[in-house]
């Protein structure tokens, strides 16, 4: 039902423009239902596509900077909405911080409208998003880029200062919730630099599926990654709603079950007005 629900829409949007729209998710009647869908929200999206067969690539990227379709090779999709991305600071995430904003795509908080830039013109990489937090404090750039030979996508993400005061211990956090090869529950793994999600119905059959990288970076002080189920990271369930914020939740791995894969970078101790901090994460499929 859920694939279902989500080509629907998908196919919808590609009938008419090139540019799909794409409805939000309410779970907050049934918290763990993924299939809920309602009318409250639309997003505009771009889709962009590349190759054929084994080498085939198909991304759809929002307007507020969610990856809400990832397919390779043909036939094989991986993420369906439910990824974004949150900024905190002030302390340990969960542990009194504050949560300039968060996207999860299927619910958000905090950012104000996004500034969308293409100089290469419509349709095409480089794809720039531009948000700022609605407290006046952070900016969040993301630069998405496509690696064709690696059938990937590359994202930069820059966070700024824009308040006119120092912002100690900033955090990043980005999360997908992977239903690889078009499955909801995986076998999930993790190591220090990248998680990942595998479909692996028969046990004897690896599974393929889709892996969040964090690039090597000396600019930021830290990353973890990690990943935890999809009731923990819902933002309209009834535990903790780790997608609205930068809390780091994940567990020892690996794991199977329906889960969302994360990652959290710190990315300064003091983050000074007007100073920014970068960092580069890489989704690939597997």
């Amino acid at each position: 039902m859920k694939r279902f629900l989500f080509n629907l829409i998908t196919l919808m949007g590609l009938a008419t423009s090139g540019v799909t729209v794409a409805q939000e998710l309410n779970d907050s009647q049934r918290p763990f239902d993924k299939n809920v869908v309602s009318t409250q929200a639309l997003v505009s999206e771009q889709c962009f596509s590349s190759g054929s067969g084994v080498t085939f690539l198909k991304v759809c990227i929002t307007d507020n900077g969610n990856l809400s379709w990832f397919e390779s090779p043909s036939g094989k999709f991986h993420l369906q909405q439910r990824e974004g991305y949150a900024v905190c600071s002030g302390g340990m995430p969960g542990n009194g911080d504050t949560v300039h904003g968060f996207d999860a795509y299927i619910a958000a908080e905090g950012w104000g409208n996004p500034t969308i830039s293409q100089p290469g013109g419509s349709g095409t990489f480089p794809l720039i998003i531009t948000r700022q937090s609605l407290d006046g404090v952070i900016q969040l750039k993301q630069t998405f880029t496509r690696n064709t030979p690696e059938r990937g996508i590359d994202l930069k993400l820059d966070v700024k200062n824009i308040s006119g005061v120092a912002v100690n211990h900033v955090f990043l956090s980005r999360y997908f919730d992977a239903d690889a090869d078009g499955t909801p529950d995986n076998n999930f793994d993790w190591t220090h630099d990248s998680v990942w999600g595998r479909d692996s119905v028969n046990p004897s059959v690896v599974g393929r599926g889709l892996s969040l990288m964090v690039a090597p970076s000396a600019g930021v002080e830290y990353w973890y990654l990690s990943a935890a189920p999809y009731a923990y990271w819902d933002p309209y369930g009834q535990y903790q709603q780790y997608a609205r914020g930068c809390d780091n939740w994940g567990g020892s791995g690996p794991a199977y079950h329906d889960l969302v894969g994360f990652a959290q970078v710190k990315m300064a101790t003091t983050l000074n007005p007007g100073q920014s901090k970068t960092v580069t994460l890489r989704y690939r499929p597997i």
